[in-house]
């Protein structure tokens, strides 16, 4: 079992999820350059967590400590590789086909391309500050591919929606998060405790 009591493979879709949102949340004008670092970071981590759940749907392989999001796209089945990458080079690039490199670095031409670049981006880009430079990251389209796919396979996964509602006293002081079944789509969460 994994967060909020769920299946693992489920829970790993539910923390991709919220990366996916966060990335999305802040790669907004109201968020602007300065989120920069956070929309990258929250996208590849978003992707890594997508890729490790269809690995354990597709093979049943569970994924632990690898970040690279290369290594564990080859870990995908062969068809599912190829619709990832059909739909990556329909959806984003052509965007990148003819525009010129960005501030310096190379853009991708291609999904490979962009993957081959991106790889390392979780681990690049969550401590910038210690290098000197990066690879151009180009995969921000990726979560919602993955996401999009998982989504055909698992329908009712996207509408998890934990909601935390406060318990009225009880005897325990601590903090307890308690999932039920989905009544209405909704998937609520009860936050036990007496502060």
């Amino acid at each position: 079992m994994g967060m909020f009591n769920l299946p693992l493979d489920h829970s790993i879709y539910v923390q991709a999820r919220g990366f996916q949102k966060t990335a999305e949340l802040a790669n907004t004008k109201q968020g602007g350059m300065i989120c920069l670092t956070a929309v990258i970071t929250c996208a590849a981590f978003a992707s890594e967590l997508y890729l490790k759940c269809l690995i354990l749907l597709e093979t049943g392989q569970l994924m632990k400590g690898e970040h690279n999001l290369r290594k564990l796209f080859s870990k995908l089945p062969d068809d599912t590789q190829q619709r990832v990458e059909r739909t990556f080079n329909a959806i984003t690039a052509p965007r990148f086909q003819n525009s010129d490199d960005f501030y310096g670095a190379r853009q991708p031409k291609s999904f490979r391309d962009a993957l081959k670049h991106g790889a390392e981006a979780f681990i690049n880009w969550r401590y910038i500050y210690e290098a000197n430079q990066t690879d151009f990251f180009a995969l921000f389209s990726l979560p919602k591919i993955l996401c999009d796919m998982i989504d055909e396979w698992k329908p009712a996964w996207k509408h998890f929606n934990p909601q935390l509602v406060r318990v009225e006293k009880t005897q325990s002081t601590s903090l307890v998060l308690k999932t039920q079944e989905p009544t209405d789509g909704a998937w609520p969460i009860q936050l036990i405790g007496d502060r």
